[in-house]
């Protein structure tokens, strides 16, 4: 995990459980349940009006094993560097 007002490209805006552990990347990006929430509506829905684009780079990573007990799948998006968090919204 990165500090949110250190320079990063990529921020974290859904993460969901699985119903199964995965092995390679992959396999996880080919999960239903990935593949359904890690989408670009999914995204622009809990983006202020104004942050919605569509060419959001998006990434999907597996558990961390750096985080005890850690069994969330993250959805991430980016678009070049920034030194602070993106606000987001409830959808």
């Amino acid at each position: 995990m990165e500090d949110c007002y250190a320079p990063h490209v990529y921020e974290t805006y859904a993460a969901g459980q699985l119903s199964r552990p995965v092995q390679r990347q992959s396999e996880l990006e080919a999960r239903k349940e990935v593949k359904e929430l890690c989408t670009l509506d999914n995204l622009n829905a809990v983006l202020p009006s104004e942050r919605a684009r569509k060419d959001w780079e998006i990434y999907q990573i597996p558990p961390q094993l750096t985080i005890k007990g850690d069994n969330l799948f993250r959805c991430l998006f980016g678009f070049g560097e920034r030194d602070r968090p993106v606000k987001l919204k409830r959808p």
